[in-house]
């Protein structure tokens, strides 16, 4: 399986479209020759881009499971995911378009910076301003939990020369 990797850093042109780097169009098309994608807004306001080829659709399984018509729950999961989730393909010069409803909810606008991250089975698109608020977010969590290991760790050589 392909390993998608790295972070790369490009501006919405003045269509609001991306123009995807040459690598990253190779990623993509080396899993799926006709360059189709799938993406899906997740909740920390970021957009999911896989090959359309290796998404396996959660949906799928909803749907042939007995409970679906009884279950509300899994209808409202559905309904939440697929009315995020859309599909387009990576134009011939390595363009890919955000429809109104992604670029809204990203609170993206034309020349706005965007991280690509890679995430093994595909790249998720960020404001860079978000990007760098979540980041912070992680690296002060992680801050966190290297001082209490930290701590602990000292507590118990202290306890193991008494």
């Amino acid at each position: 399986m392909k390993s998608f990797q790295g972070t790369t850093l490009i501006k919405l042109d003045s269509s609001c479209r991306l123009k995807l780097p040459p690598n990253v169009v190779a990623d993509f098309k080396s899993v799926d020759p006709t360059g189709n994608v799938v993406l899906r807004y997740l909740p920390e306001e970021a957009v999911a881009m896989r090959p359309a080829n290796m998404v396996d659709p959660l949906e799928s399984s909803m749907l042939k499971s007995k409970d679906y018509f009884d279950n509300p729950l899994l209808r409202m999961r559905l309904r939440s995911m697929m009315q995020s989730t859309e599909e387009d393909t990576i134009s011939a010069q390595g363009r890919l378009t955000l429809s109104k409803n992604l670029l809204d909810r990203l609170k993206l606008q034309k020349g706005d910076e965007v991280a690509l991250i890679g995430m093994l089975n595909g790249y998720e698109i960020w404001k860079r301003e978000t990007l760098q608020a979540e980041m912070d977010k992680q690296d002060e969590q992680d801050r966190r939990h290297y001082e209490e290991a930290r701590s602990q760790y000292k507590q118990t050589l202290h306890n193991s020369t008494e």
